[in-house]
């Protein structure tokens, strides 16, 4: 059967940001974990059609006109399967009660409607495209499912984002890359320093050595597919 054009663009896209090495990678990753990879795929079909949003359709940067000088370091909008977020958020082993739930890079808000089912004390997501944000805000708007905290969108470049204080859980799904990725982890180092409680979730992990080398972090869970990590407050 041949492929259709969505997912030949799908490939060259991932080509170009990820290059043959990363691109086999993420094949690595779903054939190895198929039958995880088909409970996805069927997650995330049924998530759009049973809550009366769109966020399943792929979007490329190319797509995107909206986007400021940080756009060379984006990554095409790919939607997390949501029980892949509820099987993360549950394995935090946290009160989420207590903790803020941040999706960095969020586009059309699926992670943070799929958090929103949780009673964080709030659900954020950070998107610097304002076509993805508007996107996200007829999502919220238009969402049909269960709602312990209320999400928001907010647009904004994520390197640029300040931290709210308290306890927080920081998302990520291979969301940008390079000084971004660096600036956000810079930010998130002086979280640590506050000694602000702060646990990360790192789905697609293709900027992992960054967070690896931070002797301020530890790693909670790890696999190939997805980290997670704890900030360890400094002395």
């Amino acid at each position: 059967m041949a492929a259709s054009p969505g997912k030949i663009e799908r490939l060259q896209t991932a080509l170009k940001e990820h290059g043959f090495w990363g691109v086999g990678r993420i094949a690595w990753y779903r054939l190895r974990d198929y039958p995880h990879t088909r409970k996805a795929v069927a997650s995330a079909e049924a998530f759009d059609r049973s809550y009366n949003v769109e966020t399943a359709t792929y979007v490329f940067l190319s797509e995107l006109q909206d986007l400021g000088p940080s756009s060379e370091h984006g990554l095409w909008y790919q939607p997390a399967a949501p029980n892949m977020v509820v099987f993360a958020i549950r394995q935090l082993g946290i009160d989420p009660k207590e903790f803020t739930f941040i999706d960095l890079g969020s586009g059309k808000g699926r992670v943070i409607l799929t958090a929103s089912q949780f009673p964080f004390k709030a659900v954020l997501g950070v998107e610097f495209s304002e076509k993805l944000h508007a996107a996200a805000l007829r999502n919220i708007q238009n969402y049909t499912g269960p709602v312990a905290t209320c999400a928001r969108s907010v647009h904004m470049d994520a390197s640029k984002f300040e931290f709210p204080p308290g306890k927080i859980v920081v998302f990520f799904f291979n969301p940008f890359k390079g000084p971004v990725m660096e600036a956000v982890v810079q930010n998130l180092h002086r979280l640590a320093q506050a000694r602000q409680e702060l646990l990360i979730i790192y789905f697609l992990p293709m900027e992992r050595a960054l967070f690896d080398a931070q002797p301020w972090l530890r790693i909670v869970r790890n696999s190939d597919s997805y980290c997670m990590y704890r900030a360890v407050p400094s002395s």
